[in-house]
């Protein structure tokens, strides 16, 4: 049996590769489909590089606008986490989104009362007074 030389091989149409994480097409689908840029599910975020992101940057926001997160990386490592802001979020849901505040542990009730003064003690915002206008003069 004679073996067919390639270029008389009947030819295949070329398949359509996936869309590769990060690029303008894959964003545009997960934009249209609603599903994760990498195509793994709804539930884990998409990896686009910094240069990527700088060069495609308004097709990402929509991205993001839809819902999606996105992990931002450098060289292979995460150095950012692109999410949309909650609709309703108030100033403190900001704050702890953003890191800089922690929330509640347990409710104010469970917290020991103060012990009180001893008697012949002045109170604290008092003694705070003073040491102002100490500072002052």
């Amino acid at each position: 049996m004679a073996r067919l030389r390639r270029a008389d091989r009947p030819r295949e149409a070329p398949a359509r590769r996936p869309a590769r994480v990060g690029s303008q097409r894959a964003a545009k689908v997960a934009v249209g489909q609603g599903t994760a840029l990498d195509r793994r599910g709804p539930l884990r975020a998409a990896s686009v590089g910094v240069r990527e992101l700088r060069q495609n940057l308004s097709v990402y926001l929509d991205v993001v606008k839809h819902g999606e997160a996105l992990n931002v990386t450098e060289h292979g490592h995460v150095v950012a986490v692109l999410c949309p802001v909650p609709a309703a979020a108030s100033a403190l849901d900001l704050l702890i989104a953003r890191g800089l505040v922690r929330p509640a542990t347990r409710a104010l009730e469970r917290w020991p009362l103060p012990r009180p003064l001893a008697a012949g003690q002045p109170p604290l915002s008092r003694v705070l007074e003073d040491m102002r206008e100490d500072e002052r003069s």
